[in-house]
């Protein structure tokens, strides 16, 4: 029994793929017939789909583009400023970040994510950028922003194909290889203090050539920025902020900040007038003052830290920077042309450099002179101590340490 209606279940399954079918067979007979008029009119077939799965076709790299039109809209004299505008990148070698480095002062380089300028790769046109000094930093200021189509910036993945050079990620520059006309720029601008003037020329002019199988592109940009070479400009500044520790901080995670910003914050190490540090000695906590008297050094309040808030100290804020004034000029030459389907020549060159002149902080001593109790401009009361001192004074009567850098 159960052979048989196994057997008269099959035929019942055969008899429904026969009627099911059939249809279907009947309604490829027709295109089959007139196969061969339309072979000769097949010539490519296309695949919409598979089920083959490959993630090697797929590669998902996130990529942010600044166009030509954002750059313009910006009025930026340098195409650095504008990146740097972008949440991942951080401003850590700019002209305005670099007042009080002995080097590099006005370099204008990209930071993605904060892990170092040389952590990330940039790229001009695709090749990679030669970079400025040993640590690997390219300055943005040798090139010029009109020979600037867009700017490609992959957030992610680049190291696996550009290597260690591209931990944080790749800026790639791209030229504008479709301009054929020419291009002039003249700016002016200032703050609203009436100081860090800025003056910009800067022209591009690009042409095809052969027929549209190649293209020429001639750049230049001069670019004079005053900055701001005195602190003490700004009223901000007057006030004499300082970073200290918070003494309210208790540890990590309790949701205190760890530093507060306090007005009045001076020096605790020296003064203009010239100190010696609190001690146990005579001659501790003095200050020499320009009528020949040595008093009691008035101290403020100290957080722990070489600042202090009042007190008598120096304030080495003032004499700084605020914006390295900066001076460039750059020239950029760039061609190519398609000799055929498979071969592109092409050839660069380019000429950069910039100028920049930083002021660091005044003259100082912190414990390298030794005073003896001989010294015949002592004061009386110093000198019958007969005991010799250490002194630390900054030297304000004289021209602050600067720093000039030339690439």
């Amino acid at each position: 029994m159960m052979s048989a209606a196994r057997t008269l279940l099959y035929g019942y399954s055969a008899l429904l793929q026969f009627l099911f079918l059939m249809p279907v067979s009947a309604q490829h007979a027709t295109p089959a017939a007139k196969s061969n008029e339309v072979s000769d009119s097949l010539n490519e077939i296309v695949v919409t789909s598979t089920r083959i799965r490959n993630a090697n076709f797929e590669a998902p790299t996130p990529v942010q583009e600044i166009s030509i039109e954002m750059i313009d809209q910006r009025g930026t004299t340098n195409v650095a400023d504008i990146i740097n505008e972008m949440p991942a990148f951080t401003g850590t070698l700019t002209p305005s970040s670099t007042t009080l480095n002995s080097r590099q002062n006005g370099v204008n380089a990209v930071d993605l994510r904060g892990l170092g300028a040389n952590r990330n790769l940039v790229l001009l046109n695709g090749r990679r950028a030669a970079p400025f000094d040993e640590f690997g930093d390219v300055d943005l200021n040798a090139v010029p922003a009109l020979a600037i189509n867009r700017v490609e910036v992959v957030t992610g993945g680049a190291s696996a194909a550009w290597g260690s050079a591209a931990i944080s990620g790749v800026v790639n520059l791209i030229y504008d290889e479709k301009l054929d006309r020419l291009k002039l720029n003249v700016q002016y601008g200032e703050s609203g203090k009436s100081d860090a003037g800025n003056v910009r020329v800067s022209a591009a002019w690009g042409s095809k050539i052969s027929d549209d199988r190649g293209h020429v592109l001639i750049a230049a940009d001069y670019d004079d920025d005053k900055g701001v070479p005195l602190a003490s400009a700004r009223g901000w500044q007057r006030r004499s902020p300082g970073l200290m520790a918070n003494p309210a901080d208790t540890g990590p995670n309790d949701g205190i900040p760890q530093f507060i910003i306090r007005d009045n914050s001076v020096l605790f190490l020296a003064s203009p007038n010239g100190i010696t540090l609190p001690g146990a000695d005579a001659t501790s906590n003095l200050e020499f003052f320009p009528d020949g008297a040595a008093r009691p050094r008035a101290l403020g309040e100290n957080l722990g830290g070489v600042l202090m808030t009042g007190g008598s100290g120096s304030r080495l804020g003032d004499q700084g920077a605020l914006v390295v004034p900066t001076r460039r000029f750059n020239l950029l030459a760039a061609a190519h042309l398609d000799v055929s389907n498979r071969l592109t020549l092409f050839g660069e060159a380019s000429f950069a450099e910039s100028k920049s002149r930083g002021v660091l902080v005044p003259p100082f001593t912190f414990g390298d002179v030794v005073i003896q109790p001989d010294n015949a401009y002592l004061p009386a009361n110093i000198a019958a101590l007969s005991e010799p001192f250490v002194l630390f004074r900054t030297f304000e009567e004289i021209s602050p340490i600067g720093s000039v850098s030339k690439n």
